[in-house]
């Protein structure tokens, strides 16, 4: 009997031991980040303002650790927030204020692709509803696809695997900016990730189409590209149940093939 009442008294300790060394090493721990934040911050802000050494600044940052802490939990709400809300405008047509939203949803995550593809779909959205020919129109229109292309190219560099980036991005070079060559890699790597996806074959096949009559393609890389038009309206054909879808398909299949 005393034997185990020994036993359990040692396990006692052993778990109090335990528990006190997480408890030391958790602190221990939260130590260092403090002092290397101290540091950092000294190194920053090297004149005034600030505690005058690291350990009056140490104190000054474990005072206000769980303030801070807060203040960061209410950034990743308010910046949720403002996603939201972007998301919410641009689906009712209302990109510029999605525009607005999304620059303030950057500020609490500028490493968001998603905020740069949806922004990217905004500005194409603006720069496609600006009509008329006069120099502040046209001035206008130029800025917005600006914006939309930069913000694409962003998010793909942000997720190389992201699809809808790509898509945006191959769809207004092609369709809205006359540079269809460009676009062919941003399409191509849009239908290896959504390989069923019909939109995107009719505009990569677009894109092959008219690269190929484009000036200064060679006679060998025109009969390639206009090769691989007719093979994805082959696709569309075969994997479609609309018979609109299918007659389109068919009609631009021709017209590559007659040009």
């Amino acid at each position: 009997m005393k034997f185990k009442s020994r036993d359990f008294i040692i396990g006692i300790i052993i778990i109090i031991t335990v528990v006190g060394l997480f408890i030391w090493q958790i602190n221990r721990e939260r130590n260092v980040e403090r002092r290397e934040l101290a540091s950092r911050i000294r190194e920053l802000s090297p004149t005034g303002g600030i505690p005058r050494n690291d350990d009056d600044l140490l104190k000054a940052i474990k005072l206000y650790e769980a303030q801070i802490e807060i203040n960061i939990r209410d950034g990743v709400q308010t910046g949720t927030y403002w996603k939201i809300l972007a998301r919410r405008f641009a689906d009712k047509g209302m990109h510029l204020l999605a525009l607005e939203a999304l620059d303030n949803a950057k500020r609490f995550n500028a490493e968001d692709p998603a905020l740069y593809c949806w922004e990217g779909e905004s500005a194409l959205a603006v720069a496609r509803s600006i009509t008329g020919y006069t120099r502040e129109n046209i001035d206008e229109k130029v800025k917005f696809y600006n914006r939309a292309e930069i913000a694409f190219n962003r998010s793909i560099e942000l997720d190389r695997d992201y699809a809808n980036p790509r898509i945006g991005l191959g769809t207004m070079l092609t369709i809205d900016l006359d540079r269809p060559s460009e676009a062919i890699s941003h399409l191509e790597r849009f239908l290896q990730i959504n390989t069923t996806d019909i939109n995107g074959m009719f505009v990569l096949a677009q894109a092959y189409y008219v690269t190929a009559n484009s000036e200064g393609t060679s006679a060998s890389r025109a009969f390639e590209l206009n090769q691989r038009a007719i093979e994805l309206y082959d696709r569309i054909i075969s994997r479609s149940n609309n018979p609109q879808v299918i007659q389109e398909a068919e009609k631009n299949k021709n017209i590559v093939r007659n040009n």
